[in-house]
């Protein structure tokens, strides 16, 4: 059961607090790093917290919040003794007004804010926050949620509450039939329950699910293709782990493996493609992959009766992606010496039976291999380059290299990362630069124009920690050029976990498309909790008048 206490005497004490803002100079605030107590390294989750309150605290003008630097030397003497009396020395030490501190603890899933501020000159009762959570995405709301407290209650700040206008509903359009259409009908159907006007009652047909389960896996997916890969007719699908890679083939409502490669335990595999690059009629599967922080990638395919590497210790990041001619071609960029990416992306060849470097493409600055693709997604017959930047806003980019538009809405985060010093390995405490997902080149509605469907994982707390990624919940959209931007057609009900990868598959060559979702239900970053993935599929309607 969550608790949540803020302690404040009377109003009358607040009120006392007040006046220090209004006494000429700007009150000063001393945030004390948090204690993070955990089984694992979260050490990630100081920096995020202190950053947070800091960013949230810090009034121009009148509330001044002490850089970290400033106090680390100083408390350092109080660590793991802190509490209000020593707090109020500390505060008279670092000659600030009041003084931040708390600590984290984590146990298994579940966690537990205990938190104050309290004044250095005055005496009264320190304001506090107890909070236990069951999940650490929980423990980032409480935190603003403190933050604003603070603002409101000592500081007098009362939050900035804006209207936004209502804008007049969009002229509908004919789009293919989506996977929301199939798990539950149009609100039009919505009837109120006679339980209560305000539940909705679901028909039968809108209780059955429009998708299908696989099993769990107890581990974290990475990535995830299907395709024919041993050309028997049947679609496999393929998935990396950390290490591993894992191939199954659909058997009624399960998935039964086929094949499974070990890898090294110094592997940390970041994404799979599948795709016929060399032209033998079967596909290869791509793997880009990182052993000790260098990169060392592979190429496996199928050799008639057993999966086999064809390529190994491969100096390249590998992505399967279409370029301007339509044509599906494997691309490729090395690491360089203090960047985890080099400069230019190249147009990989096979040439007698080796990958070697072909074209470099001309991309907008902030491009790698993983965050671009190329398609005419306004009509006008000119591919556009479309990239997922570092703050995962969708950019289009015409073919002249000018910026034409840019998401308000992040799209396609993963908690796949690489660490901004490459020198370094994913263990150490090291800034991440963390790997969108795939962006989907489709043509649904079969008008010549095309249409990109892209993920979005929701958590508030891996938006705000920079180290910090798990997505407790997602959706899948498809987004089209309505004259001005990108404008997301339709989407997924919410998905229970964090979408790691996906595909759209023609399953018979005769636009019968589904679409393959890998989903990361519990990323196991605690001890002895393990990992947990499934994959889900969503049969897509695209009806003849749908298309015309």
């Amino acid at each position: 059961m969550k608790k949540f206490l803020i302690s404040i005497s009377s109003l009358f004490i607040i009120l006392s607090f007040c006046p220090l803002l209004w006494a000429g100079e700007p009150t000063r605030v001393a945030i004390i790093p948090f204690n993070v107590y955990a089984p694992g390294d979260l050490s990630y989750l100081q920096d995020g917290i202190f950053d947070m309150l800091a960013s949230r605290i810090a009034w121009e003008e009148k509330v001044v919040v002490l850089e970290k630097h400033a106090v680390k030397d100083i408390y350092q003497k109080y660590a793991g003794n802190l509490n209000e009396i020593s707090a109020k020395k500390l505060g008279q030490e670092l000659k600030v007004d009041y003084v931040l501190f708390g600590s984290l603890t984590v146990l298994g899933n579940s966690s537990s804010l205990d938190a104050k501020i309290v004044a250095t000159d005055l005496n009264q009762p320190a304001m506090s926050v107890y909070t236990q959570t069951k999940s650490l995405d929980e423990v980032i709301p409480k935190v603003d949620e403190f933050a604003g407290d603070i603002n409101a209650k000592i500081f007098g700040r009362n939050p900035v509450i804006t209207r936004t206008a209502v804008a007049p509903p969009k002229e509908q359009t004919t789009v293919a039939a989506h996977p929301q259409r199939i798990l539950l009908s149009s609100q039009e159907e919505e009837t109120s329950s006679n339980l209560n006007p305000d539940f909705i009652q679901l028909s039968a047909k809108q209780k059955k699910a429009g998708f299908w389960k696989s099993q769990e896996f107890s581990s974290v997916m990475r990535g995830m293709q299907v395709a024919d890969l041993d050309g028997d007719g049947q679609k496999e699908i393929v998935f990396i782990t950390q290490t591993d890679v894992w191939i199954y083939r659909q058997k009624g409502e399960k998935l039964e493996k086929l094949k499974h490669i070990k890898g090294k335990s110094t592997y940390d595999q970041l994404s799979v493609d599948v795709g016929d690059i060399n032209g033998n009629g079967t596909p290869e599967i791509y793997v880009s992959n990182l052993s000790s922080g260098n990169v060392d990638s592979f190429v496996l395919e199928w050799n008639g009766s057993d999966f086999v590497h064809i390529a190994e210790h491969l100096r390249w990041y590998l992505r399967i992606t279409k370029l301007a001619g339509g044509n599906l071609t494997i691309v490729g960029q090395q690491k360089d010496i203090n960047s985890p990416f080099a400069l230019a992306v190249c147009e990989l060849l096979w040439v007698n039976k080796k990958l070697a470097a072909g074209e470099q493409l001309r991309l907008p600055v902030g491009a790698n291999v993983f965050n671009f693709t190329i398609a005419d997604v306004d009509g006008d017959k000119t591919a556009e380059t479309i990239i997922i930047d570092e703050h995962n806003k969708l950019k289009v980019y015409s073919a002249s290299g000018e910026l034409r538009w840019k998401s308000d809405e992040p799209y396609g985060e993963t908690i796949n990362f690489v660490t901004a010093n490459p020198n370094r390995t994913r263990s150490d405490t090291e800034e991440r630069i963390y790997l969108p997902s795939r962006i989907i080149v489709a043509d649904l509605n079969k008008d010549g124009i095309a249409e990109l469907i892209v993920n979005r994982n929701l958590s508030t707390a891996s938006r705000l920690l920079r180290n910090f990624k798990e997505y407790t919940s997602s959706e899948i959209y498809l987004l089209n050029w309505d004259g001005l931007g990108l404008a997301e057609s339709w989407k997924t009900r919410k998905i229970s976990g964090g979408v790691c990868d996906y595909q759209l598959v023609d399953t018979d060559g005769k636009d019968h498309y589904e679409l393959f979702v890998g989903v990361i239900m519990r990323t196991g970053i605690a001890p002895l909790v393990s990992g947990k993935s499934t994959i889900i599929s969503y049969r897509l309607n695209v009806s003849q008048d749908e298309k015309n």
